[in-house]
């Protein structure tokens, strides 16, 4: 996988892609929930969370970006619609704007482009497969355990408030769980 990445970023600066670039401080919103995307994140610097405001009008947060990561509103910009999403900067972050029109021109009339792509979107599908289990697993124990295992730099890179938010349980649990 990380070869294809490698080759796709390649790829991205020599079809001339990305179009643009932003840094944003700590806190800052890169996408608000309404917002239709239309540009994926490569982040150059810095970590990014996704989270979306449930019916308690709590945050929860569902996916994390780190340096080297693609990171977007997935189903905004693959459905031109409104984003569900807020993604926000949880330090000072850079960013490389990638266009989604110029990418989809790009993945349909370049072979390489198009089945690496194709490989990065299957191992996103396989990843959102393993949090869907994790959501589902009652045990936070296990919750941890896994999450740990599939993504030990969660713990290197975000704080802790965040990561026991991303696995449902609270700080105090998830302090327990790691002592344990």
């Amino acid at each position: 996988m990380m070869s294809d990445v490698d080759t796709f970023k390649k790829l991205l600066i020599e079809h001339q892609l990305i179009v643009g670039e932003r840094t944003f401080l700590k806190d800052e919103f890169l996408i608000k929930a309404g917002d239709v995307v239309y540009f994926l994140n490569w982040i150059e610097k810095g970590s990014v969370r996704a989270f979306f405001i449930n019916e308690k009008e709590e945050e929860q947060n569902v996916r994390f970006g780190y340096i080297g990561d693609l990171f977007t509103s997935v189903k905004s910009v693959f459905l031109n619609q409104p984003s569900d999403l807020y993604l926000q900067a949880l330090k000072k972050t850079k960013v490389h704007l990638i266009s989604v029109e110029k990418l989809k021109s790009i993945i349909q009339s370049n072979e390489v482009f198009s089945q690496i792509w194709i490989n990065i979107i299957q191992y996103l599908v396989c990843q959102q497969m393993d949090r869907e289990m994790d959501l589902l697993t009652n045990d936070p124990k296990l919750r941890y355990e896994r999450v740990l295992e599939r993504s030990p730099q969660l713990f290197q890179e975000i704080s802790s408030k965040h990561i026991a938010n991303y696995l449902r349980m609270t700080p105090e649990t998830l302090s327990r769980v790691r002592k344990s």
